[in-house]
């Protein structure tokens, strides 16, 4: 038994690729975009772009990839974040869960695994299933990643959209049935249309999140064409 090295990702035919590596992907689709940002008067940078993350764009401002963006700010103010977590996860009834966090002498992640944090849920989760969507809302906002975030300007507003990779598996489920994409949108919705994040003075415009199948033919495309664009003005 023997096989061919050059088979294992084949950007000429994902088809035929053996590698199932969702990150090896994005790895490729990241790199693409920050050569975006660095060439922003290259129209044919501009046209294969837009294309893979379906947006119009002037100039790609931001590129992040994985980033743990609601860990990283709530570790910057965990009081106020955690008081906005909660008035978007339990909407009615968020004085009942604040008055219990605020009892405590440390700001949770919601996130984590706390024997405090899980006593204050399976009591709470006990009055009513709508503290338990909360709690499980919250925590999974606060565990998502996006596999890579774009922040881009078109006509002077500022847009943030978050990329999810695959590219043989199905789009992951949470314990309740609730999706991938459900929880990357509220991620967004929070952080942007909640007006967290801004860029500099400017409010950035949420445009949810966004599943790129690398076996799809835009993708296939257009990953081909920017690979070989760029070994092209290399060599």
């Amino acid at each position: 038994m023997e096989f061919d090295i050059n088979g294992f990702i084949n950007t000429e035919n994902p088809d035929r690729s053996i590698c199932r590596e969702e990150r090896q992907y994005a790895a490729l689709l990241y790199d693409i975009l920050l050569k975006a940002k660095k060439e922003k008067s290259d129209s044919e940078t501009k046209n294969i772009v837009t294309k893979l993350i379906g947006e119009e764009y002037d100039n790609i401002e931001h590129v992040f990839f994985e980033a743990t963006l609601m860990r990283d700010y709530f570790i910057k103010d965990k009081s106020g974040f955690n008081e906005k977590l909660i008035d978007y996860c339990f909407k009615d009834n968020c004085k009942m869960i604040k008055d219990k966090i605020d009892s405590q002498n440390e700001p949770f992640n919601f996130g984590s695994s706390s024997k405090t944090l899980k006593k204050i849920r399976n009591d709470l989760s006990d009055l009513d299933d709508c503290f338990a969507k909360g709690f499980a809302k919250a925590r999974y906002m606060m565990n998502a990643k996006p596999d890579i975030m774009v922040i881009f300007t078109f006509k002077v507003k500022v847009y943030a959209k978050s990329l999810e990779c695959k590219y043989t598996s199905p789009e992951s489920h949470y314990e309740n049935g609730v999706s991938q994409t459900f929880i990357q949108n509220d991620i967004m919705k929070f952080l942007f249309d909640g007006k967290i994040i801004k860029y500099g003075d400017k409010d950035i415009i949420s445009k949810g999140s966004v599943i790129l199948d690398f076996k799809d033919k835009i993708c296939e495309d257009n990953i081909d064409s920017r690979i070989k664009y760029f070994v092209d003005k290399a060599y």
